[in-house]
């Protein structure tokens, strides 16, 4: 049984940092356009481009690494731990955008989402459901860093 580890090498950490962000910003990058009724493959993948770079990448580097860092030691790396892990890396910078917003006033069709600089209830609301949307997708990338950093675990003693 020494071929289950809980710890991953550090190859298969780096294979799980860089290649976790792919799937979620190709899922996202063809549902953004096919919604918006763009069916160029190469459109899409510049989209995809885009949102690994600054929706995959980014996140993962400056949330990801030290999310990893603090809870590799509290947690087992169980699929669960590693799905929740992902929404939150996925979703921390976006909701702290929305908390903290840069425009004076804002709207969404025609609603206030941020007046003098403070996000109002239906701002937040709205932003509330574009963090879930976008959680989901970090559900997604950490579920893939599950299965390529840590392929099976010990079992527990």
């Amino acid at each position: 049984m020494s071929d289950l580890v809980d710890t991953p090498s550090g190859w298969r950490l780096l294979a799980g940092f860089v290649l976790a962000p792919a799937p979620p910003a190709l899922l996202a990058s063809a549902i953004f356009f096919l919604l918006s009724g763009v069916l160029d493959p190469a459109r899409i993948w510049e989209g995809f481009l885009v949102a690994l770079v600054f929706f995959g990448y980014l996140p993962a580097l400056f949330v990801g690494l030290p999310t990893y860092a603090v809870l590799r030691r509290k947690l087992r790396p169980t699929m669960l731990n590693c799905v929740v892990a992902g929404a939150f890396v996925a979703a921390l910078p976006l909701a702290l955008i929305s908390v903290f917003p840069f425009a004076r006033d804002a709207s969404s069709n025609g609603e206030p989402t941020v007046v003098d600089g403070r996000p109002t209830w239906f701002g937040f609301v709205e932003a509330m459901k574009v963090v879930g949307f976008v959680a989901g997708f970090g559900a997604l990338g950490g579920g893939v860093f599950r299965l390529v950093a840590v392929p099976r675990l010990k079992p527990r003693p």
